[in-house]
């Protein structure tokens, strides 16, 4: 399928503008290149429609793009142009003229059904120990969740997400003794299952699809469904729906989902004495809106939150997303630094977020840097309230 026929407006658009979103791009800025701004890869997608160019010649712009969406914010027409670019790479892969590293990878999640091949499954194992003791915990309460959420929302899974699962065990234990602190009896999958992204990032659309019709099978079974990836969450919401696929369950970010209710668990706890930044991740910011619950959330964990300069719809991105790490990692190792150079601009003693992507290519950049997701302060200040 030609998924570029559907973008004309965008292409065409983008072409001819004054592109004033060339000093947004993250990869751009990384490499110094002109190639690489937002305007000159959508050129590029516009000569390759007009035969005046070899796809095979300028393949390489299509994949520097993290998918961050920083380019929409000065851009008056509001065009996605990372969606644009993802359906270049979808005209690459399917013309198989993708680079080894593509194939490679394309094969490995088609034979795994995720990115990280058997790690999964052994960190699954461990999880589903956690549940189980969550359960037999919760089987000696009769009285059952005290929740209001839990007892007015339905049937909830908690979807870790692969990424979480592969580097972060102990935040996916964190947030499923979180649920049940809260009352909220979720249940988590005892498969490893992705959401479908790193294919549609990578271009391979028809493994994507399956993905997505499968998972939609399982997620119809629910009323809500919550994770502390955004990235799952926004191709759950967004992405799925682009292609025709929506799911009943209302999706959402965990600290989305949850912020009503810890905020009264968190009255009385003593702050952290320290000061706090918070960077915003793309996927739930740009893509998803959400802007406010993490920072009201913050504000009531530590004494001080301070802001970076580049923050909120102009946040800048850790350079983890959109396939960048797996093209061009050098490219996503620049972007994160920059991030941290500007955190150490900041002053904060500390680095929040609430992506565990970002949290493992921020510490990466910085392996001195002491950066967390919002989700494990929570689950560490309420361990002190016994």
């Amino acid at each position: 399928m030609d998924l570029l026929k559907e973008y004309k407006r965008e292409i065409e658009y983008c072409t001819f503008c004054p592109r004033l979103c060339r000093f947004e791009c993250p990869t751009a800025l990384a490499e110094g290149n002109e190639t690489y701004t937002p305007t000159s890869k959508m050129t590029l997608v516009y000569l390759t429609e007009m035969a005046s160019e070899k796809p095979e010649e300028v393949k390489e712009a299509f994949y520097m793009c993290v998918d961050c969406r920083h380019c929409m914010t000065p851009c008056l027409h509001r065009i996605d142009v990372p969606k644009v670019l993802i359906a270049a790479r979808a005209k690459v892969y399917e013309s198989n003229i993708a680079d080894d590293t593509i194939k490679k990878f394309a094969a490995s999640i088609e034979k795994y059904d995720h990115p990280y091949s058997t790690v999964l499954e052994n960190n699954l194992e461990d999880i589903l120990k956690t549940q189980q003791e969550i359960l037999l915990q919760r089987s000696k309460q009769p009285d059952g969740p005290s929740s209001p959420l839990a007892n007015g929302e339905g049937k909830v899974l908690y979807f870790p997400g692969c990424t979480a699962l592969r580097f972060d065990k102990e935040l996916v234990k964190g947030a499923m003794r979180l649920l049940d602190r809260l009352g909220i009896a979720a249940d988590v999958m005892d498969k490893p299952l992705c959401c479908g992204y790193p294919g549609y990032a990578a271009g391979n659309m028809n493994w994507f699809m399956k993905v997505a019709l499968q998972l939609k099978q399982l997620l119809d079974r629910y009323d809500s469904v919550i994770s502390t990836c955004p990235t799952c969450i926004n191709t759950f919401k967004n992405t799925y729906h682009r292609y025709g696929i929506d799911i009943k369950a209302r999706s959402m970010h965990l600290l989305e989902y949850i912020a009503p209710e810890i905020k009264p668990f968190l009255d009385g706890i003593a702050k952290e004495n320290k000061s706090a930044a918070y960077h915003d991740p793309c996927h739930l910011g740009r893509h998803l809106g959400v802007y406010n619950a993490p920072r009201e959330l913050i504000d009531q964990l530590y004494e001080r939150r301070i802001e970076f300069q580049w923050n909120r719809a102009d946040a800048n991105c850790c350079g983890g997303g959109g396939a960048v790490p797996l093209t061009h990692p050098k490219t996503s190792e620049k972007i994160a630094k920059k991030r941290m150079s500007e955190f150490k601009k900041t002053g904060a003693d500390v680095l929040l977020t609430a992506c565990p992507s970002c949290v493992r290519w921020l510490k990466k950049a910085d392996e001195h840097a002491e950066v967390m997701d919002i989700t494990e302060v929570i689950v560490s200040k309420l361990a002190e309230r016994v």
